[in-house]
């Protein structure tokens, strides 16, 4: 259960990296830097 537990919230933190990557990307657009 403790591993359970553990695996969701880290790919629960995986999916806010993803999701605040994605939102920047598109805030800043294709560009570099």
């Amino acid at each position: 259960m403790i591993l359970l537990t553990s695996v969701n919230e880290y790919l629960v933190l995986i999916g806010l990296t993803v999701a605040m990557l994605g939102l920047a990307r598109l805030a800043y657009g294709d560009q570099p830097c």
